[in-house]
């Protein structure tokens, strides 16, 4: 009888899954984010509210919300590149009538997330997922994940001017709290074309501050620039047209994510 039991127990563990991994799978948002948002109170199961982390739950039997919603449960991760054009914003929806990048994208999928943003004027890879432990992964500052632009200039860029770039400079970042001083350095400043009229520079940043390299080079005097991202860590934007789109494939996804 007892052995019975206990196979019965086995069986019901098998089933049970982390609160914040089911979070994550739903495609809500990363495990670390569900632990934040289970810390504040505001994940409940069954109608209550569970702030211990370690949580675990039975997907088939248990009701998860969160502020009050119903999670629907895991969903099929999808991920897709995109060639995000100039005058798309980077947001779920709109206050001022702004196009959304993920209007580009099939209408079932609208409700995804990008890796990341760019702003408005800024065209190039974007990707879009509901994977939120990827989201995490690629954009949190420990990741140190490798983004790469290219960054037209109008006039020709001095060596000297160059040299500060790869020095460092200092930018004001604002956040939602207060502006502050940072001192901001790519991780590799390379010069792909440099005539008297433009120069072309391929600049790597290892961190996402708003608006970086814009404050970057108005910091050193050129307030006009035409910029456009073309890697996230191993992926590259490649061929893809502007506004166009694709899914990620198998191979891809694993790469990005091994690379991480």
């Amino acid at each position: 009888m007892n052995e019975n039991l206990s196979a019965e127990t086995a069986v019901q563990n098998t089933k049970m899954i982390r609160l914040n991994k089911f979070i994550a799978m739903s495609g809500v948002t990363s495990r670390r984010k569900a632990d934040e948002l289970i810390l504040a109170g505001k994940v409940m199961i069954n109608g209550i509210a569970h702030t211990e982390l370690g949580t675990r739950i039975d997907p088939n039997e248990d009701i998860i919300s969160i502020n009050g919603k119903e999670l629907e449960g895991p969903k099929e991760l999808v991920y897709y590149i995109i060639n995000k054009p100039r005058d798309y914003i980077c947001a779920r929806r709109s206050q001022f009538g702004d196009k959304l990048i993920t209007e580009l994208l099939p209408k079932e999928v609208w409700n995804l997330s990008t890796v990341g943003r760019l702003d408005k004027n800024t065209t190039g890879l974007l990707i879009a997922t509901n994977d939120g432990e990827l989201i995490n992964s690629l954009t949190q500052p420990s990741s140190k994940c490798e983004k790469e632009y290219m960054v037209k200039i109008q006039g020709e860029l001095s060596d000297k001017k160059i040299s500060e770039l790869k020095k460092g400079v200092e930018i004001e970042v604002e956040n939602c709290e207060n502006t502050y001083t940072h001192l901001a350095k790519p991780k590799v400043v390379k010069i792909l074309k440099r005539r008297p009229e433009r120069t072309v520079i391929s600049m790597v940043l290892e961190e996402g501050k708003k608006r970086q390299i814009r404050l970057m080079m108005n910091a050193i005097g050129y307030k006009r620039i035409d910029l456009k991202r073309i890697r996230i860590s191993n992926l590259k934007l490649g061929e893809l047209g502007i506004g166009k789109y694709r899914k990620l494939s198998k191979e891809e996804v694993n790469s990005l994510k091994s690379s991480i």
